[in-house]
């Protein structure tokens, strides 16, 4: 970091209330099951594989909706 960036950001502070700073845990979960399933998709990806990305979909469903959605 320059000495011109660290003045800027030393007069400009990022205030840690901003909403748009985060992930949202469930949109991210959601995600990245959506990423797995597409690789149990994959015609290129070996059938065992494929099949193994599929019980981590499964899994990862099941707990997200006893968990998230539960309460």
């Amino acid at each position: 970091m320059t000495e011109s960036e660290q003045s800027e950001s030393a007069e400009n502070p990022v205030s840690l209330d901003n909403a748009e700073l985060y992930f949202n845990r469930d949109l991210s979960i959601l995600a990245f099951n959506q990423r797995v399933l597409a690789l149990a998709d994959d015609p290129r990806v070996p059938l065992l594989e494929r099949l193994r990305f599929l019980t981590i979909v499964s899994s990862n469903l099941d707990e997200f909706f006893e968990v998230r959605m539960a309460g």
